[in-house]
């Protein structure tokens, strides 16, 4: 072959494909993570108007059996003040670094919404004397322990420590509550009883995922088309 002809040969292509492939994980990592970034947002926007909205969003139980069930889940979105709301903000993005590839954003509505829901009933129904509270711990234990599983159900040893910390995490704060200086901190005692609801309702989170699973391994896809029906469309 002579140099003119090797010349003239296709170049490879290599390089482009990475290019493509990376603005294509870029655009997959901002889908996964937009929504975590809305809801701080969200909470920001709330925590400066604090006084003003808290009221009207916090759990309260006897105003939530009275009708007022948005406060099942917004109650995750609000904070006793500024060092409450930075905490519980501060672990939120260490959580959604994580596991932020496990949750679409369909997904992450459905957790948010759905967990903290449960995670209030449940309140309501076994923790009769927790009358009030605010803020997005409970849910934080619940998302946690949910993408723990999604770990371990890919063979991740990471899934298992973070399981077995958080679980002893909680059973400690059960037999010997919180130091009191967090409670002094954040101007409220701290819901240790939501901490170990959200485990159980990060379980929960876990088994639809497993079912949504399922379900879609055993829907069957439409087959292709032949290229003979395409050219005769």
């Amino acid at each position: 072959m002579t140099e003119s002809n090797r010349n003239n040969q296709p170049q490879p292509t290599t390089a482009l494909n990475i290019s493509n492939d990376a603005v294509h994980q870029r655009e997959l990592d901002l889908k996964h993570i937009y929504p975590a970034f809305l809801l701080i947002v969200l909470m920001s926007v709330l925590q400066m108007f604090s006084d003003i909205v808290s009221p009207a969003l916090e759990f309260e139980r006897t105003l939530i059996l009275q009708g007022e069930v948005w406060r099942l889940f917004t109650a995750y979105w609000v904070h006793t003040n500024h060092w409450h709301f930075l905490g519980n903000v501060a672990g939120f993005v260490l959580i959604t670094m994580l596991h932020y590839n496990y949750s679409s954003p369909q997904r992450f509505a459905f957790n948010l919404l759905a967990g903290g829901c449960l995670i209030s009933i449940l309140i309501l129904l076994i923790f009769p004397d927790m009358k009030q509270f605010v803020g997005l711990s409970g849910w934080l234990h619940a998302i946690l322990i949910w993408g723990a599983c999604i770990d371990i159900q890919r063979h991740m040893s990471s899934g298992w420590l973070i399981l077995f910390g958080i679980i002893g995490k909680v059973i400690w704060e059960q037999i010997h509550g919180m130091p009191v200086d967090v409670a002094i901190v954040i101007d409220a005692a701290v819901a240790i009883d939501a901490h170990l609801l959200g485990v159980v309702v990060g379980f929960v989170l876990y088994l639809t995922t497993l079912v949504y699973q399922k379900l879609c391994s055993t829907t069957p896809r439409p087959k292709p088309m032949l290229q003979e029906q395409r050219s005769s469309d």
